[in-house]
């Protein structure tokens, strides 16, 4: 199967990244960026790769697109989830601006890993010095989920000044799986992240690293900031955000794995809960949520998105809380905005806010029981 990315022309001029691509065969795939400014916005840019499209064969099994950035010379770089019988890897593509695979990068244009047992992925970011830092988990051969961080250099090789050989594996938290889900990179150039620890209870946390790939145990307990030890409550961490030198974290909070409601922490830079944001660092609705997938911070506060359970189907739902982390009212109904996708349903994957404030959501729908 191939990896489909489509540029799609929404008229904002800005040649950035909105959406990210999505795992296609035959079907439509989905919105992948924004090229240029056009007279019809929402069209494919022709200019593109082939008619709009690209597409890319990685491995000898199914490739699923998880993420795509673009760099300081409008290349984009896309994360890929190959997945095989026998384990799971994944690998960066670079294009270039036209769409095609740039053969300067890594091996003929594609970096893939593939030396830590089942490996996964979803979520990249670029920093300061155009390195890229790619979060998940990693089995290490075991069956067990660890913490997983990889840094490549900007030519797509392993930054071997990072972890071991490029990668860093943590196995501080207990559970099966163990997944870092989102990253940022601070104003100091440290690693930030948030995931879940999975096992007989949800554990969100937050983890902070050094420029080596080391925990930084100046920030919380040795490095990661557990948020199910403030209440007690089961939690996800499922987004991280950067507000000055506060970090929030978007999740979900509940007795138990079957439900939640929309919450998020806020944590100062020594990884401390801060008082004044919701209750004791902790800002959580009672509207229900049956997962949390990202978040953003916007002048007004923080928006979340995910899909909760109606009792027959999911329902795309975005919560928008104000910067006290009370919910923001001028949102949608009352701080909440559901959308029905259709009889069978969808779901919130995606955020993001264009130049005009409007919010752009990838989201997928349900028809004949399939995404």
């Amino acid at each position: 199967m191939r990896l489909v990315i489509l540029a799609l022309v929404l008229g904002c001029g800005c040649g950035r990244i909105n959406y990210d691509p999505r795992e296609v065969d035959d079907a439509a795939p989905s919105l992948a960026f924004c090229q240029r400014d056009t007279t019809t916005p929402g069209q494919l840019d022709e200019d593109f790769a082939d008619g709009g499209v690209a597409s890319m064969a990685v491995g000898d099994g199914v490739d699923l697109g998880k993420a795509v950035l673009e760099d300081s010379q409008g290349r984009l770089l896309v994360l890929v989830q190959s997945v095989a019988a026998s384990n799971n890897a994944f690998a960066l593509v670079r294009l270039t601006r036209e769409g095609l695979v740039d053969t300067s990068f890594a091996t003929d244009g594609y970096a893939l890993l593939d030396r830590l047992g089942n490996d996964h992925s979803r979520h990249m970011v670029l920093d300061r010095e155009s390195r890229i830092v790619l979060v998940g988990y990693s089995t290490l051969g075991t069956g067990i989920g660890a913490l997983t961080a990889i840094r490549f250099l900007p030519n797509g090789r392993l930054d071997t000044s990072f972890g071991e050989e490029g990668a860093a594996t943590y196995d501080h938290l207990p559970g099966i799986t163990t997944l870092l889900s989102r990253v940022a990179v601070d104003s100091q150039g440290r690693i930030v992240a948030s995931g879940t620890s999975e096992s007989s209870e949800l554990r969100g946390f937050a983890v902070r690293m050094l420029d080596n790939g080391a925990l930084d145990t100046s920030f919380a307990e040795a490095g990661i900031f557990d948020l199910r030890e403030l209440d007690g409550r089961w939690t996800t961490g499922s987004a991280i955000m950067l507000d000055g030198t506060d970090l929030l974290v978007a999740g979900k909070r509940s007795d138990d794995a079957l439900g939640g409601r929309f919450a998020t922490w806020r944590l100062s830079e020594a990884g401390q809960a801060v008082d004044g944001w919701g209750e004791g660092g902790i800002a959580f609705t009672d509207i229900p949520v049956s997962s949390v997938w990202d978040a953003l911070l916007r002048p007004a506060g923080v928006l979340m998105a995910g899909w909760s359970f109606d009792g027959s189907k999911d329902i795309a739902t975005m919560v928008a809380l104000n910067n006290d982390g009370l919910l923001d009212t001028s949102f949608g109904q009352g701080g909440v905005h559901r959308l029905d996708l259709g009889s069978e349903g969808g779901r919130h994957f995606r955020l993001l806010v264009d130049g005009q404030g409007r919010i752009l959501s990838a989201s997928n729908v349900v028809t004949g029981g399939h995404d």
